[in-house]
């Protein structure tokens, strides 16, 4: 999916109620249900929020932002990158990384699509993919950043349009930037990129839309896990074409009305985070390169791989063994561009230059 970024930001008001165990990470277990037709916070969903007593009472007490995890920002910058226990080379302890990407996990609002070799599950996401994430240090003076990098075997199109612009792979991301609060000892999501139609060619108008969802966001922008305010962001997943979105309504609302978050059911899942799906740009060594961890035929082609390496970045046309439709950007390319990987003189990938890397 190629980018594109545009100043304007979508803001939604939502409510804030007392919190759950804030180091909590686990996954909500909500079974399968229709999407509400009103922005979750309005009214509360336990879902994911910890919604006021019914009954009355006195108000809860302001929750603390963030989630205790038991780790500083001194605790994860070591002293010798390229080294145990940093061997990524990034300055950020790779135990610590890993701990953050657990906590830290979108919660994926999602339709369901089933495809061959898939397995249907409670807790994986019910979109079929290779679920990749990366950990790097920080940007613009924040502590670390996270990408999220769902990997789908296929863009199905428009629903609104019939498949419209359907094609194999979909290389969508979710950036989270997090900061430290040295008072609290809390970790916290300080802003968020979503990608939704970045600089995608529209093959109607025969225009590159300006794409007003694909670009930063504040962290009051979204709701959270459990209720736990700046921690866990709840992001939308537009059924087909797959971009994210910080709320139902404003899913609905997306470029040209081409995306909705309302055909057929939801599902309701954390992001999934393995050491398997790790992404660990290590010279010479096979954490440059992803091959698919799901190869069951005739889906997934075991052949198949995505590029990480800094000096080139193979263009990700899919999983599948037949690539159909224009390919998908490159996810190295993405990761590049977002700091987490260095570019290293590499192929500077698709055109970005309104897209903001700060």
């Amino acid at each position: 999916m190629p980018f594109r970024r545009t100043a304007l930001a979508v803001a939604s008001t939502l409510l804030f109620a007392a919190c759950a165990d804030p180091g909590r990470i686990a996954a909500p277990t909500a079974p399968l249900t229709r999407a509400p037709s009103f922005d979750f916070g309005d009214p509360c969903d336990p879902r994911i929020q910890v919604c006021d007593d019914p009954g009355g009472g006195a108000p809860p007490p302001p929750p603390q932002l963030g989630i205790s995890l038991g780790i500083s920002q001194q605790y994860c910058q070591v002293a010798t990158p390229g080294t145990l226990p940093d061997a990524d080379g990034d300055g950020l302890n790779d135990t610590c990384e890993y701990m953050l990407a657990v906590a830290f996990a979108p919660l994926l609002v999602q339709g369901i699509e089933v495809e061959a070799g898939w397995p249907a599950s409670s807790t994986l996401p019910t979109i079929p993919g290779e679920y990749l994430f990366a950990v790097g240090k920080g940007n613009a003076g924040y502590a670390a950043r996270i990408a999220y990098l769902p990997a789908y075997y296929k863009d199905r199109g428009a629903v609104t349009y019939a498949g419209e612009g359907s094609h194999s792979g979909d290389s969508e991301f979710i950036m989270v930037d997090l900061a430290y609060n040295t008072q609290t000892g809390r970790w916290y999501t300080a802003r968020v990129f979503l990608s939704a139609h970045c600089g995608a060619y529209d093959p109607i108008l025969q225009v590159i839309p300006v794409g007003p969802n694909c670009h930063w966001y504040g962290p009051d922008d979204f709701a959270y896990v459990d209720g736990v305010r700046w921690g866990a962001p709840v992001v939308w997943v537009a059924d087909w074409k797959h971009a994210n979105y910080t709320s139902s309504s404003a899913c609905q609302s997306g470029i040209r009305n081409i995306d909705t978050c309302n055909f057929g059911w939801r599902a309701y899942r954390r992001f999934p985070i393995g050491p398997t799906s790790e992404i660990l740009p290590v010279p010479n060594t096979d954490w440059i390169y992803r091959r698919a961890l799901r190869a069951t035929a005739p889906l997934v082609d075991p052949n198949k791989t995505e590029m990480f390496a800094n000096t080139f970045y193979r263009p990700f046309t899919g999983w599948q063994a037949n690539a159909w439709g224009e390919p998908a950007s490159p996810y190295g390319a993405i990761l590049a561009r977002f700091g987490i990987i260095p570019n290293g003189g590499g192929a500077a990938g698709p055109e970005c230059n309104n897209i903001e890397v700060c």
